[in-house]
């Protein structure tokens, strides 16, 4: 069964995430119109929303604005992978938790430990396996959307200012910083089809799950 043009609470439905309980629930996490992210119980055949539902992180503006909702369980605590928002361009993760599917979740940091590009490896988490057979570990899927645009700390500042300064105009981009921007695979001009993926274990010690950089690595 499928359902067309699904527009639950009256907004779009961006990137997205789907989770089921161990009772059969489904749950719905989306970035909806550019303006925040929305979690959410579904219907019993999972072709509509129910309940209650929290609209989170709002009040940002890109590349702060939350997408790549990536849900994900975790000895009885939720938590929630987001990037930023700069079309095709990697940037800062967060990960937030929280006591329940819905929320409200609290956001506890940049789970890319040691990143010195600022651009999550140059990747997007999309989606993290749990391996049935091992309690403990859990992988890591990331996409990888253009991968000969390598972004570098300075790159990504530079876009920062960019973009920010579109509604902040105490911030001032340099000349230098207008021709990174005119160089970056926004939308249109980005090649998604050579789009590939970063794999890396979830690191589940300390005080909140982390992601390391690894050239190669065994499960």
């Amino acid at each position: 069964m499928e359902k067309d043009h699904f527009h639950p609470f009256d907004t779009s439905v961006g990137d997205f995430d789907l989770w089921q309980d161990e009772n059969g629930n489904g749950y719905l996490y989306f970035e909806h119109d550019h303006a925040g992210v929305i979690s959410t119980g579904l219907t019993e055949d999972f072709l509509d929303v129910q309940g209650e539902h929290l609209d989170m992180f709002t009040g940002l503006k890109p590349p702060y604005t939350r997408e790549g909702c990536t849900h994900f369980v975790y000895k009885e605590k939720h938590y929630l992978f987001t990037s930023g928002m700069i079309g095709y361009i990697p940037n800062p993760s967060e990960i937030a938790v929280s006591d329940t599917p819905l929320g409200p979740y609290e956001v506890l940091g940049n789970p890319h430990r040691d990143d010195s590009s600022s651009a999550s490896f140059n990747s997007q988490i999309s989606y993290v396996f749990h391996d049935p057979e091992r309690e403990d570990l859990y992988l890591v899927m990331a996409d990888r959307w253009v991968p000969e645009y390598v972004v570098t700390k300075a790159k990504y500042e530079s876009l920062e200012r960019v973009i920010t300064f579109q509604y902040n105009s105490e911030i001032h981009p340099t000349e230098a910083d207008y021709k990174v921007a005119m160089d970056a695979p926004f939308l249109g001009n980005a090649n998604t089809s050579i789009a590939d993926y970063v794999w890396l274990p979830l690191n589940l010690d300390g005080e909140y799950p982390t992601i390391e950089w690894k050239e190669e690595w065994r499960p």
